[in-house]
């Protein structure tokens, strides 16, 4: 229909302008399509390095700076041209000691294992490594053009790159809010619409892209061409008037429907047959139109194709056969392979030089290309089934054979080892194989599989794994001949499910795996992975208690019943065990290489997200124990979230804030002594989300957790990633950030974590997300439920009873203390004081405490000015307990609580009819905030002075406290307190 001509023509206007072009041709013949993104990209690099311009340095410069080392790594695994252009860089990568050391085999094994835990996030990982690479090439001088061509045959993985490339291009910050500032790509893509119904994969994507309020969709329909344009296509064909050619245009349009390809096909036909000549006598081409017209294209249209090529010599047409199971093209490569002899390479090539000059063909440097695909089709078709497998099987042997003969060889035997093993996978298919050779056909299937899920590329790693499995006898594969390949087979199987969100099909791997495993270690990685598919779907009790079964078969066992002496206990035993180390010799202490005690610590390490939302008391022995068992038998990367564990339990549990602290920062040394750069951005969250609060100011922690949402996309760790936003807009909170802006990150944040599948984290995003609409006045007008559960959570209060059923007793009590939050912050106090007792966050010394103990204790001090004397007692002994509380946050962190002390003071003065100190403390509170840029704190503090001023009738005091308040709220953006101040000012007026 002429869809690539007519990206050639834009292709060319555009690089007139300056534009960088990106063309990608997928094929139904490569079973794993995103090498051909890859490859087209690498194209482009690798012309950006030969001709080496100024502009294009500055795009390899704009490059370096904008991706990291270890992206460029990763990325040079898909590009090899990144290799060239960046040695500097790679050079660095392959000398440092974490990698040089994985050509060790334990070392492969432990990297395998840590593949396990990880690979959910790194086909992410990949999308974002590539939208860096697509930000980095394009820019306003040079804007990219990228042609997706012949979408129909690209797979899911694809698809979801493309989608991420468009859907979660970054506009200004890291969560996506955009600004005015256009993007610098375009991408065009084509696909037959006859091949594409709305059952076919590629439907859902388009109907996504069409519904998308972030993208400007163009459709463009491709007909055949009218037939007076195909009447003045055959007069200039011919030379001759419009007139003359309209019988035969009639006659040639009906056989070709105006299809440009077809036609010029047609006419060629016609020429062969002689039925459209160039007469001498008449000195012009003359037709038999009868005989034209009594020509009947049977079934597909493509047999226009079928009749031109059956005019080619025999021996061409099957070299052209043999080219056709490749797909749209053959490189001079795999002809190199498939004829290592070189006579019979040279005849082969010599029968596609043929097809050349007969434009079936075209060569293209080192590289044969049909000049269409519905003309590769029609080749292809030539074959019946049985001949397609056949020839599928033989180019697959041979290439398999050339290949173990030449396996010493330093060419891209990578790409046509894949390729080889599609060619047998494809004969399999069709029911073709050699069962003499199925054992070796299933281990090269599980080596492609591996390979592709160690690129990221799991939707293609699956598939080679399938087909692995496929070959193997059904009824014998467990035997002991095969035990091992099986197992293996059916490891990797679990991982490529539970990566690819396919459950199900994970667990029946996982059943067939454990039935048939010989002993626990090979049990193991099934267990993981099943952990890992009922944490993720939200199923935390099931996690826990396999989790648990797991330890015990380990010999790791627990109490059932926990209590603080228990805890207190089991710290103390620990904290007696350290007291034999320094943090050097931790630093320095042997690696972990017991495979059982790793497995423990590896299951234990993923405890943490359930407990901490469903039973919190027992983290701090977990976390003694992954200490215990690193300071008896090595460490390992994981060891460093248990001491980061026991240095918050010193926190929670003994109030010991240094020590707490102390053994934090030991954690992320451990942690980077161990080389653990992929466990670094989980690490600097937690910290800095748990620990660092009690001794670092809100806004710098605030801005570690931004870049530590950035850092763990660009590991593949979308889990952390999501943590990482969701405390970061908290803490944002807390600062004071304006909550319009606010507003746009927390639905940024939410829609991301709905994207990535993070849903558990969705329960803590949608309470702030609540808690910044009902201060900004936006509730009511924006309901978030709908988009963040799908429908299937339609307010607050459904959330509440699904977090309570659950056993989620973290979530309900957030939703609580949210609720706690907005009745303090709107002044309705009475509400709050109801709401306090239920809120109550159980563990001390947290986040949640915190704020809880503040405004529980301004609330007191509130109603207790406005009770009778016995109702005031009890509250009074509240607002004195949150001063006390508050005078030990002070000692941790004078930036981060000092106006609240204060504040709490200020209060606790007026209550006591303290009017000099009360009015000192006030003024130190809003002195305390303006200094640290607690906004909104600075603002609640003038407001409760100006009510101070107010009591005692320094009334032009008061009003003019009350106006900086509503300027301080309006700075903040909490429009919903804005009347209240109003209110105020206005019974003030009205009394003057």
């Amino acid at each position: 229909a002429g869809k690539s001509y007519l990206a050639s023509n834009i292709q060319g206007e555009l690089s007139e302008s300056g534009w960088l072009y990106v063309h990608t041709k997928f094929d139904r013949f490569v079973r794993n399509p995103l090498l051909t993104i890859a490859s087209s990209f690498d194209e482009l690099l690798a012309s950006l390095g030969e001709e080496g311009d100024e502009e294009n340095l500055d795009i390899l410069e704009n490059l370096e700076a904008v991706m990291s080392t270890s992206a460029i790594a990763t990325l040079s695994e898909w590009l090899p041209s990144l290799r060239d252009l960046f040695p500097h860089l790679l050079r660095r990568v392959i000398s440092d000691e974490d990698l040089v050391s994985l050509a060790d085999d334990s070392q492969r094994r432990r990297r395998n294992n840590d593949m396990t835990s990880s690979s959910a996030s790194a086909q992410s990982r990949l999308h974002y490594i590539f939208r860096k690479l697509v930000s980095a090439l394009s820019s306003p001088e040079r804007p990219l053009l990228i042609f997706l061509d012949d979408l129909q045959w690209a797979d899911n993985s694809c698809l979801d790159l493309i989608s991420s490339l468009l859907m979660d291009f970054n506009h200004i910050n890291q969560f996506g809010i955009a600004d005015d500032t256009p993007q610098c790509f375009l991408v065009m893509g084509s696909y037959r619409d006859n091949e594409v119904d709305s059952t076919h994969r590629l439907s859902s994507y388009l109907e996504t892209f069409e519904r998308s309020n972030t993208l400007q969709v163009t459709n463009i329909q491709l007909d055949g061409i009218a037939k007076s344009d195909a009447n003045l296509m055959l007069s200039e064909m011919l030379g001759l008037p419009l007139r003359l050619t309209k019988s035969l245009t009639d006659a040639v349009q009906a056989r070709t429907l105006g299809n440009p390809l077809y036609i010029h096909a047609f006419m060629q036909s016609l020429v062969k047959e002689k039925l459209l000549i160039n007469s001498v006598v008449k000195k012009r081409w003359i037709w038999d139109i009868e005989a034209i017209q009594s020509i009947s294209i049977q079934g597909s249209i493509a047999e226009v194709l079928t009749r031109k090529i059956s005019y080619i010599p025999h021996d061409t047409q099957e070299a052209l056969k043999v080219m056709s199971t490749f797909g749209s093209q053959m490189s001079e490569e795999y002809v190199s392979h498939l004829y290592p002899l070189q006579e019979k390479r040279q005849e082969f090539c010599d029968r596609l030089n043929s097809a050349v000059e007969e434009s079936v063909i075209e060569k293209i440097g080192s590289k044969y290309k049909f000049v269409h695909d519905m003309v590769q089709q029609a080749v292809y078709e030539l074959m019946s089934p049985k001949e397609r497998a056949e020839c599928h099987f033989q180019n697959g042997v041979k290439m398999i054979t050339a290949l173990s003969c030449c396996a010493d060889s330093h060419s891209d035997l990578g790409l046509i080892t894949f390729v080889a093993i599609d060619q047998i996978n494809i004969a399999k298919s069709f029911g073709v194989t050699d069962s003499s050779m199925c054992t070796q056909f299933a281990k090269l299937n599980l080596k492609a599989g591996e390979s592709s899920m160690e690129k990221f590329n799991f939707m293609s790693g699956f598939s080679y794994i399938e087909h692995g499995i496929s070959f193997l006898p059904k009824e014998s594969k467990w035997n002991s001949s095969s035990y091992d390949l099986c197992r293996s087979l059916h490891e990797a199987a679990c991982l490529a499910c539970y990566v690819n969100a396919l459950p199900t099909k994970a667990n029946e791997y996982i059943s067939e795996l454990l039935e048939n495993a010989q002993c626990l270690e090979h049990k193991l990685k099934a267990y993981y992975v099943m952990v890992k598919n009922l944490t993720s779907s939200g199923d935390f009790k099931q996690a826990l208690k396999k989790t648990f079964d797991v330890l015990i078969e380990l010999g790791e066992t627990f109490p059932t019943e926990i209590t603080p002496e228990i805890i207190q206990e089991e710290l103390s035993n620990t904290k007696s065990l350290l007291n034999n180390f320094t943090k050097e010799s931790i630093l320095s202490s042997p690696k972990l290489m017991d495979e059982k005690k790793l497995w423990a610590i590896k299951f234990m390490n993923n405890l943490s997200g359930p407990l901490s939302i469903t039973n919190y008391q027992m983290g701090p022995l977990i976390a003694c124990r992954m200490v215990q068992l690193s300071s008896q038998y090595g460490y390992c990367s994981e060891s460093a979230f248990g001491f980061l564990g026991y240095g918050q339990a010193q926190i929670s549990v003994f109030e010991d804030v240094d020590e707490g602290y102390r053994w934090g920062k030991i954690a992320l040394s451990l942690l980077e002594s161990l080389g653990g750069k992929g466990y670094l951005p989980k690490m600097r969250c937690l910290f800095n989300s748990y620990v660092s609060l009690w001794k670092e100011p809100f806004h710098a922690s605030s801005n570690v957790l931004l870049h530590t949402h950035s850092e763990a996309m660009l590991v593949g760790d979308v889990e952390y990633a999501s943590v990482s936003a969701f405390f970061y807009c908290r803490q944002a909170l807390v600062c004071g950030q304006n909550l319009l802006l606010a507003e746009k990150e927390c639905k940024a944040v939410a829609s991301k974590m709905v994207q990535l599948k993070q849903i558990q984290m969705c329960y803590g995003q949608v309470n702030t997300y609540i808690f910044i609409l009902k201060m900004n006045g936006n509730y009511g007008k924006v309901n978030p439920f709908p988009e963040i559960f799908d429908g299937k959570i339609a307010n607050e209060e459904e959330l509440l009873n699904l977090a309570l059923s659950s056993g989620k007793r973290i979530n309900a009590k957030g939703i609580l203390s949210n609720r706690f939050q907005v009745a303090f912050w709107l002044g309705q106090f009475e509400e709050a004081a109801e709401l306090a007792e239920k809120a109550k966050p159980p563990p001390k010394m947290s986040f949640m405490e915190v704020y809880h103990v503040f405004c529980e204790g301004l609330t007191a001090f509130q109603l207790a000015r406005r009770s009778s004397s016995s109702s005031a007692s009890k509250l009074m002994t509240i607002g004195e307990e949150a001063v006390t509380r508050f005078r030990l946050y002070e000692k941790c962190s004078t930036w981060n609580w000092e106006n609240n002390l204060f504040l709490l003071e200020a209060e606790y003065h007026q209550c006591k009819q303290e009017e000099d100190k009360a009015a000192a403390k006030y003024r130190a509170s809003i002195k305390s905030a303006q200094e640290h840029r607690f906004v909104h704190e600075e603002a609640l503090a003038l407001e409760f002075y100006g009510d101070f001023l107010r009591t005692i009738r320094r009334v032009d005091d008061s009003k003019e406290k009350y106006a900086n308040a509503r300027l301080c709220y309006e700075k903040w953006g909490a429009h919903a307190i804005i009347p209240r101040l109003e209110e105020k000012i206005g019974r003030i007026q009205g009394t003057e």
